[in-house]
C-alpha cells in the first residue's frame, strides 16, 4: 500500500465533494445529524490536526495536545465542531487544507517499518498499525462524510423550497 497515495485520495475526495457547495449549503444543519457540511469540515480539520499529531510522535516531538485530547476527551468531536462554529467555512476549509499538507510533509519521514509496525499506536490497538489508523481513520471516514454530503445535496435538489 502506498500510504502516501491514501492521503491524497481521501483529501482529493472530499474536496471534490464540498467544491460546488453554496454559502447556505455550508451552513444549513442536517448533513450529519445537527452538523452542517461546515461542521462536517471542521471536524476532519480536527481529525487531520490529530493525524499530525500522530506522524509528530513517531518523529519523537511529545508536543501533541490535539492527539491527548482524541484520545482522553470522551466529548473531542463535539468539542472540536464547537470551537470552529463562528469561523467561515473558508477559514475551517483553510485548516484542514493546511493540516492535510503539513500530514504530507511529515509522511515521508516516517520510516516504511514504522508505520506498518503493528502496536507502534499503543492507545489504537496492538493488532494495527500506522496504515491501519490511516485507511480506517482518515480515508474511510472522509469518504464516508463525504457520502454524507452528497446525500445531503442530492435530497436538497430535491425537495421544493416551501414558502
Amino acid at each position: 500500500m502506498n500510504i502516501r497515495d491514501i492521503l491524497t485520495y481521501g483529501q482529493n475526495h472530499i474536496l471534490g465533494t464540498i467544491e460546488n457547495l453554496n454559502a447556505t449549503d455550508w451552513e444549513t444543519p442536517g448533513v450529519c445529524g445537527e452538523w452542517s457540511a461546515k461542521d462536517v469540515v471542521a471536524h476532519l480539520a480536527s481529525f487531520e490536526n490529530v493525524l499530525l499529531d500522530v506522524l509528530k510522535s513517531l518523529s519523537g516531538d511529545d508536543d501533541t495536545p490535539h492527539l491527548q485530547a482524541f484520545i482522553t476527551d470522551s466529548d473531542y468531536n463535539d468539542n472540536e465542531v464547537l470551537q470552529r462554529r463562528n469561523k467561515s467555512w473558508i477559514v475551517v476549509l483553510a485548516e484542514l487544507a493546511l493540516a492535510h499538507d503539513e500530514v504530507m510533509n511529515l509522511i515521508d519521514k516516517i520510516p516504511e517499518q514504522v508505520l506498518r509496525q503493528k502496536g507502534v499506536l499503543a492507545w489504537y490497538g496492538e493488532d494495527h498499525d500506522v496504515e491501519d489508523f490511516v485507511i480506517y481513520t482518515y480515508y474511510g471516514h472522509k469518504r464516508e462524510h463525504a457520502a454524507q454530503i452528497e446525500v445531503y445535496q442530492t435530497l436538497k435538489t430535491r425537495i421544493p423550497e416551501v414558502g
